[in-house]
């Protein structure tokens, strides 16, 4: 009877990946399209500067968060909410900082409003 718990998780996490994929595909596709080889180009590059930061955001805090739960289940709440307010606030000036930054470095005017816009997701 595991087994067939197994194989049926196993379909779903595949399934939802399919799903993701496929999405991800034909959204890709349609904008690109859309925008043109130009704007869908500025808007890559975008993405690759924000996906830079991002990173920084998590500060690494997905193991630790894990092993502090694991160690002491009993303030599982508290831990979780430090960990979320941790991640608020990096985020924030993270976002902050990428947009300075990117005001200085960047001359074009659609680069620097792609990353204002994408920097908050």
């Amino acid at each position: 009877m595991t087994g067939r718990r197994y194989i049926n998780g196993i379909f779903w996490s595949l399934s939802d990946k399919l799903i993701f994929l496929v999405t991800f595909f034909i959204s890709t596709v349609m904008l690109a399209k859309y925008l043109g080889p130009g704007d869908f180009g500025i808007m890559v590059y975008s993405q690759s500067i924000v996906a830079l930061f991002a990173f920084i955001a998590t500060l690494g805090t997905d193991s630790t968060l894990v092993n502090k739960i694991v160690n002491n289940i009993q303030k599982k709440n508290e831990i979780v909410s430090v960990v979320f307010l941790l991640r608020l606030i990096v985020a924030f000036f993270l976002i902050l900082f990428l947009n300075i930054i990117i005001r200085y470095v960047e001359t074009n005017d659609d680069v620097i409003l792609f990353v204002s816009v994408l920097s908050p997701g």
